[in-house]
Parts: structure tokens; sequence; C-alpha cells
């Protein structure tokens, strides 16, 4: 039991510090992209991404959306990918060459994918592209909705920051913005022709886009929308709404959890007191027996049988061949058999006498144990058995000889428990399947609690709380064992 706990615990920290990492992994440090807005209602953008390699790579690809929150797709051209050295060679299909790229354009969205050699280094990659059409024409404001990063992307990537430079001629008081995606993403009108998106984090599969209206007359051209001014801020204004109502019931979920949190700790604190107390009253072993002035431990000599002395010894339910061996002694000791031995010796190269098991009338009451292992001899042989028909027996049913073995321990353990060798009340707590199952069961439900926990905005000490609960709780599974 002891084993399984500590191999449940390694398992459990390696997952959370993510010891066993792949041998190849990367992340991207930085994101900067950098936006400028036509008149001609077309963007173009640069994406330049700090990718860390740990281990050998060759390849990265990227997808960007056609479809956005309008009815009319986008159109990207001008494609070109860079690193720190050089700039990339577009091609027409994959042929994994270094320092080569390829643009698939599917239903939905274009598929960039280049080619490289990088181990275990800090390269910068520059994606630029032109969208044609970024620019929507309302019917008394122009909008730009773009998804700087969509939500394709497998890896989370840090440190994202966005410039949106506007054409010249627009007033401060006449932009609005607003972005979507992480909630603790900021957005900046630094100047009347320039915006900022920042995020300090992105996680994998989320998206970051922003919105931005302008005056319509600054463009000459671009799509045809639906929409009006008040429109697309009411929109807006809805959305801030649901975000806010999603943070509070982030946060009621969190409290919520924070209380429940506190009433396990609480129950597991109290279990945990009264199980300590009962391990130090019941389960403790007592200090050994003090030496004699002769440097050994001598007491008189005692009748329990052997089986019951070799879970003594060792503390254990479990025997070895050696108390069946002794029984029998015990046995011809107490004159229920008797050992005889061949006339002549037996063998047909190497001659060796046989020697037999011969039962006795004899009405003194036997233990248990004893009546066990002579129940066992008489399916054998009720009357006279030699010691090698025992051994062959045995091989020839070994089911058998396994239950009679496995009961054999059942039947010393019980005598001993009986005759108070073994605590009775420290067998009981140590049999307590019931509380076992129930701190087990809390120490599960704790886990699930801080999973939710973490992703609710719940307070950081009532996780503390709810992590120290399944230490105590570990630590008496681990006292139980000791």
């Amino acid at each position: 039991m002891t084993k399984k706990i500590i191999f449940v615990l390694w398992l459990f920290l390696l997952g959370v510090n993510k010891v066993l990492a792949a041998d190849k992994s990367y992340s991207i440090n930085s994101v900067n992209i950098g936006a400028t807005v036509n008149t001609d209602g077309s963007m173009n953008v640069i994406e330049n991404r700090e990718y860390d390699f740990n281990g050998s790579y060759t390849f990265a690809y990227q997808y960007i959306n056609k479809i956005g929150e309008r009815g009319e797709k986008y159109i990207l051209s001008d494609f070109n990918v860079c690193d720190e050295t050089s700039c990339f060679k577009k091609v027409t299909e994959q042929n994994n060459v270094a320092n080569n790229f390829y643009v698939l354009e599917e239903n939905d969205r274009y598929y960039i994918k280049w080619f490289y050699r990088a181990d275990d280094i800090v390269k910068n990659f520059k994606l630029s592209y032109k969208v044609n059409n970024v620019v929507t024409l309302h019917q008394d404001i122009a909008e730009i909705y773009w998804k700087w990063i969509g939500s394709d992307w497998d890896i989370s990537q840090s440190n994202v920051k966005v410039n949106v430079n506007l054409p010249l001629g627009i007033g401060g008081s006449e932009i609005q913005a607003w972005g979507h995606g992480p909630l603790d993403g900021v957005v900046s009108i630094l100047q009347n022709n320039l915006i900022k998106f920042s995020a300090p984090n992105l996680s994998s599969k989320t998206f970051f886009e922003g919105r931005i209206i302008v005056p319509k007359n600054i463009f000459k051209g671009g799509v045809i929308g639906n929409l009006n001014k008040a429109e697309i801020i009411n929109q807006e204004q809805e959305y801030i709404k649901k975000t806010i109502a999603d943070i509070k019931n982030k946060e009621n979920l969190g409290n919520g959890l924070g209380i429940l949190a506190l009433i396990l700790f609480l129950i597991s604190s109290k279990i945990f007191y009264k199980k300590i107390v009962e391990f130090f009253k019941y389960q403790k072993d007592n200090r050994p027996p003090q030496v004699t002035l002769s440097g050994r431990i001598w007491e008189p000599a005692s009748n329990i049988d052997p089986a019951q002395v070799e879970q003594l010894i060792f503390g254990s339910k479990m025997l070895t061949p050696r108390s069946f061996t002794a029984t029998i002694l015990s046995l011809i000791q107490s004159r229920f058999y008797k050992m005889t031995r061949s006339d002549q010796k037996i063998g047909f190269i190497f001659k060796k006498y046989e020697y037999y098991l011969e039962k006795i009338e004899n009405k003194t009451t036997y233990s248990g144990i004893q009546k066990k292992v002579i129940n066992f001899l008489d399916q054998i042989d009720n009357k006279k058995i030699s010691l090698s028909e025992i051994s062959s027996w045995c091989r020839l049913h070994q089911a058998e000889s396994y239950d009679f073995f496995k009961n054999l321990e059942n039947v010393a353990f019980r005598e001993n428990l009986n005759e108070e060798y073994f605590d009775i009340k420290a067998n009981k707590l140590n049999e307590s399947i019931g509380t076992i199952s129930m701190m087990a069961l809390l120490v599960l439900g704790q886990l699930i609690l801080i999973i939710i926990s973490i992703g609710s905005n719940a307070n950081y000490l009532l996780i503390g709380v709810m992590v120290l609960t399944i230490f105590l709780n570990i630590l008496y599974f681990v006292m139980l064992e000791i």
C-alpha cells in the first residue's frame, strides 16, 4: 500500500510540474503584430513571433481565416516569410526545402507553411501579408474588425502586442476600439492614428481580435455593410455586459467552491485529528523491551502455535511454509502424529530412508490452527502419509493448496486477535475501508475543485486550503502503512 501511495504522489508531482516533458518542445515567447490600415480599405500586416525551440525542428505553419463577423470573406495576398537573416522563397507546392514557404488557399482559410532548420535555438519569424478588403463601410461609419490571432493555435503565446496605424486625419474623439478574447486584454488609443491591443498571455485555442470604428469619409474603398454606429456600439455594450456577467458568475462559482473547500477542510481536519489520536493510541508500536545484561531478550517459552509466532515476529498476516512445517512438528510433539521411518532405504540410484507421519488416536483438544492442518493432511491420507507425498500432493493440487495456506493465515490471525496478541481496536482501524474510502473521495473531490477553481477566479488562499487538506489526507494514508 505504501508503494502505491508513493507511486501516486510521484505521478501527481510529475503532472503538476510537467517533469515528464517531451524531448522536443517549443514555446512562443513574444508576439508583435504591426498593422497599417490604408485609405483604399486594405491593411498591411506584419506578424513577428519569437520561437524558443527545444530540440530539432524543420517547419512551422499558421492558419488565417477568411470568415469573420461579416458576410463577405476577407481576401489576402502578398504573403511573405522571413527569419533574422533572410526572406524565404515562395513555392507553389510543399517541397520540405529549408528557406521555402508556400500558401494553400482553402475554402474558409489560408494555410501558410514554411521550412527551416532549428536545433535548440531561439528564432524570430516574420509573416507579412495584405488584407485587401479589411474595411467595412457601414451606413454612417467605417469598421475594421480583424482577428489578430485565431483560435487554431495549439500552444499558448506570451507578451502579445498589436499596434494598428490608421490613416492620418482622424481626430482622437472619432475613434472607438474594443478587444475580444482574453479577459486580461487591454485596448489603448495612444494617438489619433495609433491603437494598441495587448495581452500578457494567450492560451491555446483562444482568439484575440480587435474592432475599430472611425469616420467613413476617410476611406475610398471597402466592403459595403448594413449596420450603423449606434448598432455597433450597442453590440459592444451587450458584449461587455455578457463578459461582466461571465466574470461575476465565475467569481460566484469560485466563492462557492471556496466555501465548500473550507467545509471539506474542517471535516478533513477533524477526521485527521481523530485518526492521529487513534494512531498514537492503538497503531503506533511501543518501544521494544530492554535487553538484559547478557545482551539478549529472554522470556519464558510459550505454547502458542508456530503460525501465530511467525505473524507476531514479522507483524504481518502472511505466513511462510516454515509455519506449516513447525505446526506439523507441534502435532508430533502433542502426540497427534508420530514420525516413522521405512525399514529399508528406497530409491533406484540414490537410496535413502522414507519418513512417514502416522496418525495417533488422541483425545486432547487441539487448537484451531492444528485442526486446520490435520484436516489438510487427512485429504492426502487419514492414516499414514510419507513426507514426500505431501509435497507431491501440493504440486498436483495447487488451487486447493493455495486456498489452504490462505485460510491458515486467516485462522492464525484470528487466534492472535482472540488471544489479544494483536490489538483488536488497531486491526479494526486498519481495516476501516469506509473511512479510507471517504477520505479518498475527499481528496478526489478537492482535486476536482482545484481544477475548476483555477479557471473560476477563485481566491488562491482558498485553493491553498484545499491543497493543504489533500496533504493531510495523504499523510494519514501514509501513516496507516507505517
